[in-house]
């Protein structure tokens, strides 16, 4: 089992900043305050792709409780 204290050495950059902005936006909202039309597309884009994981793997969970009734 992969623990979180070893996760960034396995990360990029790049992909550990992504996931950053992912965090903030889930803690505190959009960055400019304005609403989607205030950010950047690729702001929105990696927002949205990430929202799209998270929603994919709590529907995996729930549905793996489910079958262990």
């Amino acid at each position: 089992m992969l623990k979180r204290k070893e996760m960034k050495g396995l990360l990029t950059d790049d992909l550990w900043a992504a996931i950053k902005i992912w965090k903030d936006y889930k803690r505190f909202g959009l960055y400019n305050g304005k609403g989607p039309l205030g950010e950047n597309y690729e702001t929105l884009m990696l927002i949205n792709q990430f929202e799209d994981e998270y929603e994919e793997a709590i529907s995996s969970a729930q549905k793996e409780t489910e079958k262990r009734g």
